[in-house]
Formats: structure tokens, C-alpha cells, sequence
């Protein structure tokens, strides 16, 4: 919270001087900020442009009003002394909007970028994309047993299927998808059922037995319409977050390309994207048990909270930052040190463009968080003021 009161307050200062504000105290720090760093005087020399501010401010406003205007009426609420400097100094729309864009959509990540490279140059902002590309949303198909396919996005929210009075299959309100068994039917044959997003889309989905899973963009789900046996058994394409349902005497299992986790009732995270370099598994609450597929006894493991288990031609194990990784789920791109081209493999998954590079050596590395309603073109504009440039045509992005 002391991070973001320090933005409120530089965002005060900017949004003052933006307003043509003579307030001497005012300016002399704002000169010592834009002193610290030139990274903060190309921001600020960015702001000033009218024109530039007006349509960022347009394009924050629409992705996401509602979030994040409530966020910083809570935190003004938090808070009056900013509140009351704000209103009275400065008109609210520009103040809002300033700090807005500085400590909500991107200061704190903009000014958290790190390039390994040991000669840097200064650079123009990239000038205006050639189109903007909206965020991801709640899409998703659902393939039934019979091989019938079902466009999540396109159905009323209701009953889809009925298994004979024993499981009902409803998509809900709030971009979910509710298996709920009416009746037990040890008779009655499991079929497998498909959840797939696309690139661009995410889903929520509550299995037979309460487990909810959270699926990421780009990924697929295969799972039984009851489960019948003796386990709990799902297949995992992608990435998903899960918060299995305890029961002891029924394991659930998660099949990967490279192995196989085993819980009885916790939450954890699943990255098996294929062109990630290896499957992480992340572990929030509980205990699982990770499998290595063909290898032998020693090839298992058992995490605790706060651990990761990455895998392909053994498992390693450390600490996980949990928060970080498992984000997404809550809309939120979160990076820790991260490299470039791993952030470029997320924006291509929920913004489902494509990616190329003209220098595959950039060793420049991220940290902040980001919320993944914003506009393609607000995001990238954020990465490029730290030296790293793009240029966006249809939906490729080529990292120049």
C-alpha cells in the first residue's frame, strides 16, 4: 500500500502540471522525480501530449470501468488526504485518469523493466499501432460424448444437456459451466466430455464432483460426465488452475503429456502449454503427489504449499511465487523477473495474435502486474517505454 500511496502522489504532481498548476512545492518535486530516472521524464514528455492522454484515457475507461474506477474509489476512500488533494487541486476525470494509467495499468510495471544489456540506447515511443486488438474473454467449447460440438459463447444460460434425469450440464450467468448430478446412476455410462478455449478465451467449470477448474486461454480439458470409478481421472492440455474437492476414497488425478498429478483435496496450478520448455506444477494449499510419465520409482515427488514441481526429462522442485502464477485466473498478468519472450507467449495466447522477432537476443526482464482487460496496443505501449519497440500489423506483433 505505500508503493501505491508514492504513485497517488506522483500521480497528483503530473496531474496538476498537466492542468498548467503553479504550486511551487508541487513543482519542485516533480523536477526532482523526473531528475531520478529518464525513463520518468519520457513518460512525463508522453503525458503532455494531449492528444496521446485523451485516447489512453478512452481506452482504459472502456476495457475496465467498472474494476478499475471502483479500485481507486476504494483506495481514495482508504485514504482522504489524497482524496481531498485530488479534488480540490487538480479536476477529478484528469487526476483519476493519471493515476490510473501510472498505478494501476502500468507505472509500477513500467518503470520495473530490466534489460541485461550492458549498452542501452534512448529511444521515440513507437508511433501508433496500425490497429488495436481487444483482450480475451469467456469462450469455449464443449465437445460431447456423442462428438457434438456446443459454442459456449452462443447459448442462453440454462440447461444445454441432461444424461437421463442423472447429471444436468448448465452454463451459468458468470461465464461458468455447472456439472451437478441429480441422482446417482452407477448404471448409467460416463462420457467423456471436452472443454476447449481458444486463443483469446478462458473458462470456468465445476466437474460432477464440485471440483472447480479454471481454465486458461488456448488449452484443453477432458473429463468424464460422472465420475463412476474409483477415481477422479482428467486429462489437461494447456494450463488450469484447479480446487479439487476432497475424497479420500476416490483420488483425483491430472494426465499431462509428461505426468501425472495426484490429489485428494487442494489447490494447485497446471502449466503444460507445449511451447512452454517444461510443465510446472504449483502448489496453493493442500499436498500433491507428482509422477513423472516413464520414468521410474524415483521419478515422484511430493509437494507442499509455496512449492513447484517443473518436469520433462526429470522433476526438479523449488519455492513458487504461488500469487504470481496463479493469477491469471483472477485477470490479472502478473511477472516476476520474467523474460520477454515468456510474456510475449501469454499476450499471444489471450490476445491471440502472433509473435516474431527482428533480435531474438533481448535479455530484458519484467515485473509488475497488469490487467488483462487492457487493449493490446495500451499493454504494448507500456512494455515500449522500456526500450523495447513494437510494431503491430492484423494480429501479428513483430518485436523489433
Amino acid at each position: 500500500m505505500e508503493k501505491e500511496i508514492k504513485y497517488m502522489e506522483i500521480a497528483r504532481l503530473l496531474a496538476n502540471e498537466l492542468q498548467g498548476g503553479n504550486i511551487p512545492m508541487d513543482r519542485e518535486k516533480l523536477i526532482q522525480w523526473l531528475e531520478e530516472d529518464e525513463q520518468n521524464r519520457k513518460l512525463y514528455e508522453w503525458l503532455k501530449q494531449d492528444e496521446q492522454l485523451n485516447r489512453e484515457v478512452s481506452l482504459l475507461e472502456a476495457t475496465d470501468t467498472n474494476g478499475a474506477w471502483q479500485r481507486l474509489s476504494i483506495l481514495l476512500q482508504q485514504h482522504p488526504q489524497a482524496k481531498t488533494a485530488f479534488w480540490e487541486k487538480t479536476s477529478f476525470r484528469i487526476a483519476a485518469s493519471v493515476i490510473f494509467i501510472l498505478a494501476f495499468t502500468g507505472w509500477i510495471f513500467w518503470f520495473s523493466g530490466k534489460n541485461d544489456n550492458t549498452q542501452q540506447t534512448t529511444t521515440q515511443l513507437t508511433p501508433g499501432f496500425q490497429n488495436d486488438v481487444a483482450p480475451g474473454g469467456n469462450k469455449a467449447l464443449l465437445t460431447l460424448a456423442d462428438g457434438s460440438v456446443v459454442v459456449l459463447e452462443d447459448v442462453t444460460n440454462g440447461t444445454i444437456i441432461s444424461n437421463k434425469g442423472a447429471t444436468e450440464v448448465r452454463k451459468m450467468n458468470n461465464g461458468e459451466l455447472l456439472y451437478e448430478e441429480k441422482r446417482k446412476n452407477e448404471q448409467s455410462i460416463a462420457g467423456i466430455h471436452t472443454l476447449t478455449t481458444p486463443r483469446g478465451g478462458q473458462y470456468q467449470l465445476i466437474l460432477p464432483d464440485g471440483s472447480k477448474v479454471w481454465l486458461n486461454a488456448a488449452s484443453k480439458l477432458k473429463y468424464p460426465s460422472s465420475f463412476t470409478g474409483n477415481e477422479r481421472v482428467v486429462e489437461l492440455e494447456g494450463e488450469a488452475y484447479f480446487e479439487v474437492k476432497g475424497n479420500p476414497q476416490k483420488p483425483f488425478r491430472v494426465n499431462t503429456r509428461f505426468q501425472q498429478t495426484t490429489v485428494v483435496g487442494t489447490h494447485f496450478n497446471i502449466n503444460s502449454y507445449e511451447d512452454e520448455p517444461a510443465e510446472v506444477i504449483t502448489l496453493a494449499e493442500g499436498k500433491v503427489k507428482v509422477h513423472r510419465k516413464g520414468g521410474g520409482p524415483d521419478q515422484a515427488t511430493e509437494l507442499e504449499p509455496g512449492r513447484q514441481a517443473i518436469v520433462k526429462d526429470e522433476i526438479r522442485t523449488g519455492p513458487a511465487n504461488v500469487e504470481g502464477i496463479v493469477a491469471w485466473k483472477d485477470g490479472i498478468f502478473q511477472f516476476e523477473e520474467t523474460e520477454l519472450p515468456v510474456i510475449m507467449r501469454q499476450l499471444a495466447r489471450w490476445y491471440d495474435v502472433d509473435v516474431k522477432y527482428v533480435n531474438q537476443g533481448t535479455k530484458t526482464r519484467f515485473s509488475g502486474k497488469l490487467p488483462k482487460t487492457l487493449s493490446l496496443n495500451t499493454l504494448l505501449k507500456i512494455l515500449d517505454l522500456s526500450d523495447v519497440k513494437f510494431r503491430v500489423e492484423g494480429r501479428t506483433i513483430t518485436v523489433l
